[in-house]
């Protein structure tokens, strides 16, 4: 009993092995394998990453630091100081804010006086900014939001990088299963060729035909293996292209299973109702228009830059120092210093050539943003038209289907009561296969211009994001 039932197991797990063999490979599967392991993508991942890294970076500019300052005379005065600070820079008016402790003696000539402390040093506090130039952006707040806008436009690269192979791997899913559906018809033709072989071999040996009807069907065999030959060529080599987004677990191409062909392809049913509503949808999400936009906005914190660099320098420093212990008089309590500093550019070629060359690529942009919108305009449009062709042209060559299959079947079923001739039974089998190969290759179109209405669209359903 134990062993029978040990027979069972293993004969449900064969089966279960073999259904698992055979399971179809569908679309969502390798749109999930591509979208997880595809090197484009990963690659615009990290290069996400670096972006990121980059801002950390421009970050870094406004980071705490702790500087300190000291001087030591020798000679006739013997006059030594020891400045230290704890320097903030801000985002904001190209400030920044410090305090520290200065502790000096008091032998410095007279014209050094301003080194000299008490002999409990002093304490200070200051903040210096920006009125006019570097007011409203300097080269670290232009480093940091080109940074960010970097971020950005990675992201953008990351997306379309997905949505370009999103796409390429369905074409190359569809590639595959058609050609598949092709090889499946010229083998079915073999098939034919060679049961009747086998029936001719038989009737010449009896006598009932001559046999030059086996030399005439032998050579429509060897052109129908011919012709299956070349689609399983082509089965495979679509195979290949497939196996770049068909990966496995650890990343690697991995070839279809031939047996996995799925049963039957989707109906061709899908209608582009309004093109032009498309249209404006496709120019407001498109990732190529946003990086444009991206791109259009670092050139104008460029521009900014290069116009700040005209205006005059007015900086503002404000300090409040305060000395404890015993020193003279002149040093004790609460001592409040305020520096402005002018600097007026005399000659600004080099402003004004950054603002020149910031606006044209401004305007450059703007033009081959301009361009971008009419051609994918022209892409949705055509788009829209070939699917609507190509639906009809399924439907028609469909029809040419049953119509080639009704004839194939009434004039085998006419032959075999003699009533038809073996040449016209030949030729009714080939053009219903060709019929087949016509409809077969039509629906290719349909799914290729489906998968690039997806990918245009953005629709991420349908693209496995």
């Amino acid at each position: 009993m134990t062993l029978m039932l040990r027979t069972l197991a293993l004969a449900c797990a064969l089966v279960a092995v073999a259904q698992a063999a055979r399971a179809e490979l569908t679309l969502d599967a390798v749109l999930a394998s591509s979208l997880e392991h595809f090197p484009a993508i990963q690659s615009a991942v990290q290069e996400t990453l670096a972006r990121e890294g980059r801002v950390t970076g421009a970050l870094g500019a406004f980071d705490l630091a702790l500087e300190q300052d000291a001087k030591l005379r020798t000679g006739y005065y013997d006059g030594r100081t020891l400045d230290t600070r704890v320097v903030k820079p801000l985002p904001m008016a190209n400030a920044k804010a410090y305090a520290g402790y200065r502790l000096s003696n008091d032998d410095f000539p007279i014209y050094e006086d301003e080194y000299v402390t008490t002999d409990g040093g002093e304490f200070n506090l200051g903040v210096v900014l920006s009125l006019w130039r570097d007011r409203a952006i300097d080269p670290r707040r232009f480093e940091l939001a080109t940074a960010r806008l970097g971020v950005r436009e990675a992201e953008l690269d990351l997306l379309l990088a997905r949505i370009t192979t999103q796409r390429n791997a369905s074409r190359a899913y569809w590639s595959w299963v058609v050609a598949g559906k092709r090889l499946q018809v010229y083998r079915e033709l073999v098939a034919l060729a060679e049961r009747r072989m086998s029936a001719f071999e038989q009737r010449v040996a009896a006598g009932d035909i001559a046999d030059i009807f086996i030399v005439e069907n032998r050579q429509n065999l060897l052109r129908r293996q011919a012709l299956a030959t070349d689609a399983r060529r082509e089965f495979e080599a679509r195979a290949i292209e497939l196996s770049l987004y068909l990966r496995d677990a650890k990343g690697e191409p991995m070839l279809p299973d031939p047996s996995s062909v799925p049963a039957s392809l989707p109906a061709a049913d899908l209608v582009v109702a309004d093109t032009e509503a498309l249209v404006d949808e496709v120019i407001d999400i498109r990732p190529e228009l946003a990086r444009l936009d991206t791109r259009l906005a670092i050139e104008r914190q460029r521009l900014r830059l290069a116009e700040n660099e005209l205006m005059p320098r007015v900086d503002l420093g404000v300090k409040g120092a305060h000395d404890v212990g015993a020193g003279p008089r002149s040093r004790q309590g609460l001592e409040t210093v305020f520096d402005l500093t002018v600097s007026i550019p005399l000659e600004t070629r080099r402003g004004r050539g950054k603002v020149s060359e910031a606006r044209a690529r401004m305007n450059q942009l703007e033009l081959d943003r301009t361009l971008l919108e009419q051609r994918l305009g022209n892409e949705v449009r055509k788009l829209g038209t070939n699917i609507e062709a190509m639906r009809e042209f399924v439907a028609l060559t469909g029809d040419e289907t049953v119509q080639a299959e009704l004839m194939e079947d009434a004039e085998r079923k006419r032959f075999a009561a003699g009533a038809s001739d073996f040449f016209v039974v030949n030729l009714r089998e080939e053009r219903s296969a060709d019929a087949h190969i016509r409809n077969l290759d039509a629906r290719l179109r349909y799914l290729h211009g489906v998968a690039d209405l997806h990918a245009i669209t953005i629709d991420r359903e349908a693209l496995g994001l």
